[in-house]
């Protein structure tokens, strides 16, 4: 987990994360959903990702991803496979919070 000294800091860094994951799977457009997170840190960057693309030997693949942070520590949620349902990527996603 990368950590940097403030929040404001690794904002500046923040879209790395998914030009990268878009990088890897050769993906050239994203849709941005709604991501909430109990017990994140807001931050503008926060977001949710989805990506089409096609892994390295060719076959297709669609990933999500979400970047969030709690404090100054950043994380990433990612769901990858051939096709994603609906209701599995949101129980997934939804699922994700930070306890007190």
């Amino acid at each position: 987990m990368p950590m940097w000294p403030t929040p404001h800091a690794w904002a500046r860094r923040w879209s790395s994360f998914g030009t990268s994951a878009a990088a890897n799977i050769a993906s050239l457009a994203a849709e941005v959903l709604p991501l909430q997170v109990p017990g994140a840190t807001p931050q503008a960057a926060s977001e949710r990702v989805r990506l089409e693309g096609r892994l390295p030997d060719g076959r297709p693949v669609q990933m999500q991803l979400a970047v969030f942070a709690q404090g100054t520590r950043v994380f990433q949620a990612t769901a990858l496979g051939e096709q994603l349902p609906v209701e599995a990527a949101q129980t997934f996603f939804g699922s994700i919070r930070f306890l007190p």
